[in-house]
């Protein structure tokens, strides 16, 4: 098991989901993907998702749906049974904490699973590597990752702002693909014209939004992740009068 972690839009379901897509080839039998939705109001129940899994894996065994069991703790177990000679690659995403996830990781030797999660996580009696911390991209990168949503020439034809762009983003992967894909679906949304709308800092939020994605509802869910006195600071200092 590895466990990708690191803070809100910093690219760890992307680069989890290219893992795996590079990786499935070593797991012939099956590949599973979940959304745990674990900083959400309502995160996934774990009974709810090895239902799931246990529907798809039973399909393919001619085992119907009525014979799934009802609690969580047979369900935990029928799965690691059916898993237990498979090579199967599982992605749960967005995990919030270990008991959650738990119940849902196989027993067999030629399963793998990913997980993605805001934290560091650890989970008990599971051979596991250590967890890997997605860090934000440098500013060379970060342009790399501008020019393949909205366009190579196009970013390349004017680099410095551009440049500025990936700066007024804070280099957060979800910020430029948001920026990205909003200035290649429009031709007559120019550079400069993204560049004027990001620089109000007051204001910058409100344009980081592209058809489902948000990042000030990525950084909501961070926040309120917080101990009470952590936003209350964080308040505090948003509001001081300083440049940096």
């Amino acid at each position: 098991m590895i466990v990708v972690h690191g803070a809100a839009g910093t690219g760890k379901t992307v680069l989890a989901l290219h893992a795996a897509h590079r990786a499935k080839g070593h797991y012939p039998d099956r590949q599973l993907y979940v959304d745990l939705q674990g900083d959400a109001d309502s995160p996934r129940d774990s009974g709810e998702v090895l239902g799931r899994f246990l529907q798809d894996l039973g399909a393919a065994q001619g085992t119907a749906p009525e014979d799934i069991p009802r609690r969580t703790d047979d369900r935990a177990a029928r799965f690691r049974s059916l898993t237990n000679n498979l090579r199967m690659l599982i992605v749960l995403d967005n995990a919030h904490t270990t008991e959650r996830i738990q119940p849902l990781l196989p027993v067999g030797p030629g399963c793998s699973v990913l997980v993605t999660s805001r934290r560091a996580l650890s989970v008990r009696n599971s051979t596991w590597r250590n967890p890997v911390k997605v860090q934000l991209p440098e500013e060379e990168q970060a342009l790399a990752a501008l020019s393949a949503y909205a366009g190579r020439e196009r970013v390349a034809a004017d680099p410095a702002t551009a440049l500025e762009i990936v700066q007024f983003c804070g280099r957060l992967p979800l910020a430029l693909r948001i920026v990205g894909e909003k200035l290649a679906a429009r031709d007559d949304l120019t550079l400069p014209r993204m560049r004027a709308r990001l620089e109000d800092e007051r204001v910058r939020l409100h344009g980081l939004v592209y058809d489902d994605l948000s990042l000030r509802a990525s950084l909501s869910l961070s926040f309120r992740d917080l101990p009470e006195p952590a936003r209350l600071a964080a308040g505090l200092m948003s509001s001081l009068p300083v440049e940096d």
